[in-house]
């Protein structure tokens, strides 16, 4: 990722002869459509067109609405030549970042009750109306009940802008998005319009957008460049296969008292913190077969940076983030200053990791970097058959299962397979056989516990598992607690 001294569209003041400011005056935002915007943005490109062929470097990727960047595959000998270049004033690798998250409750924010902001508001339908979140992440599940709308219509166009749709619209009808040939519009509480687009690809077509998704694109240029065919998983779309981007746009976004089930479990209703919001889905996190791979590469993420700020976004969320903490001018973070300088809020995630040196990441000071919560978890507790119990977390266990004898999963490993992997069950380390018919106990970390389930699980449906230390009895009896929100 190589970045040059000139100023992206949304901080660009004038300064070159002929070509006028871009940036939007206080409280507007960047108008990427203008002659000017398209003038200087092209003068971009050709800047770093003509930096990238000093050195023989092919482009892969042109930025330059909130960076002025380029991406490309560069030797050691075009390394030292672009970092000796006038005008060039970063080069960074091009880095894998993970997703990020933690679960939050409207109760816990104060957003529910007759004081919360949503009365405040005027209710739910209206706490998020005429905004546009846009959620840079694995995509989304447009399925789920958090998402259901109406799907979007067509509305003629009059008078002089041609994008305003016809007759003066009802308060309700004010900000409801619609279709203008492939382009959908959405008239916003800010004054603003987003311009966005339904991106179609595997599993996913124009109607799976709808007036709550009212755009999808799909970033991954870097990213299938870098992993071979043989180890991608997923959907090459803006459908999630892994969860988690439909997880944070509803939990940002989600349709309000939404019932949520979970087999013959019901965890009552839930909303998105901001339920009459529209979602802008922008995925750039990817999944591997193998999950080495599984993430999203800083090319790109800037890439749909860069997209979400040219479309309208009234906010970035992104919960995402590297292995160690991300340096203030690395090219991602560079374009998330420039978003917020152009009037987008960006919300971030501090990570995963801790508590080491440098292990929260997103630390700049111009995004809002929100860690895990205080909330009490869905707890349940273990009674084993040597009556002692252990509290751990479960949203679904609450049988007696045995008697059956308790076993460290390395008691139950294949043939071959490391006593290590196996003890953290990982997939294809456990014999089925051995495993049928007994508690078996997986360390936790390095996969999923999801994954350990269905490894001890694997093929027999008669034995269960347990993640936590292990203890030896005869009988687990599992009883759940329901916490009151």
């Amino acid at each position: 990722m190589v970045t040059l001294a000139d100023q992206p569209l949304v901080t660009y003041d004038g300064s070159i002869d002929d070509i006028p400011a871009t940036r939007p005056v206080q409280g507007r935002k960047l108008d990427v459509t203008t002659a000017d915007a398209k003038r200087y943005r092209a003068h971009l490109i050709d800047e770093q067109a003509h930096v990238a062929k000093k050195v023989g470097a092919t482009v892969r990727q042109h930025y330059a609405v909130t960076t002025n960047t380029f991406s490309a595959q560069l030797n050691a000998r075009q390394l030292v030549r672009l970092a000796a270049t006038k005008g060039v004033t970063g080069i960074a690798p091009d880095r894998l970042h993970h997703a990020t998250d933690d679960k939050n409750s409207t109760d816990f924010l104060g957003l529910s009750g007759r004081k919360g902001l949503w009365a405040s508001l005027g209710g739910s339908a209206k706490a998020g109306k005429g905004i546009v979140i846009g959620d840079i992440d694995t995509g989304i599940w447009p399925e789920s009940a958090s998402f259901k709308a109406p799907a979007l219509t067509t509305r003629k166009p009059t008078g002089n802008s041609g994008k305003k749709p016809t007759g003066k619209p009802a308060e309700d009808d004010r900000y409801r998005p619609y279709r203008d040939g492939t382009t959908t519009v959405m008239h916003k509480a800010d004054g603003a319009t987003f311009t966005g687009a339904c991106q179609t690809g595997d599993g996913f077509t124009a109607a799976d957008c709808n007036e709550k998704i009212i755009s999808a694109r799909y970033f991954a240029k870097g990213w299938l460049q870098g992993v071979p065919e043989s180890n991608r998983a997923g959907y090459i779309s803006p459908r999630d296969s892994e969860g988690h981007g439909t997880h944070t746009a509803s939990t940002a976004a989600g349709n309000a008292n939404v019932r949520a089930t979970v087999g013959s479990d019901d965890f009552g209703a839930i909303s998105g913190v901001a339920p009459a919001a529209a979602v802008a889905v922008y995925k750039a996190l990817w999944e591997s077969k193998d999950g080495t791979q599984s993430g999203g590469l800083t090319s790109d993420l800037v890439a749909a940076i860069d997209q979400a700020v040219a479309d309208g976004v009234d906010v970035i969320n992104y919960s995402l983030g590297a292995q160690f903490e991300s340096d203030y001018d690395d090219p991602s973070q560079t374009a998330l200053r420039n978003a917020a300088a152009a009037g987008v809020f960006v919300a971030t995630a501090g990570g995963n990791a801790g508590p080491d040196a440098s292990s929260l990441d997103n630390t700049a000071p111009w995004t809002t970097t929100v860690a895990a919560g205080t909330i009490a978890p869905y707890t349940g507790t273990v009674t084993l058959g040597n009556g002692k119990s252990y509290a751990g977390i479960s949203t679904s266990v609450q049988n007696t299962v045995g008697s059956a004898p308790l076993v460290r999963a390395a008691a139950v490993k294949a043939a071959g397979a490391d006593t290590a992997d196996a003890d953290l069950c990982v997939t294809g380390t456990l014999d089925p056989a051995l495993a049928a018919g007994k508690i078996v106990v997986c360390d936790r970390g390095t996969i999923a516990r999801a994954d350990k389930s269905a490894e001890v699980k694997r093929p027999a449906v008669s034995a269960w598992s347990w993640s936590t230390s292990a203890t030896r009895a005869s009988t687990a009896t599992c009883t759940p607690y329901r916490p009151s929100t």
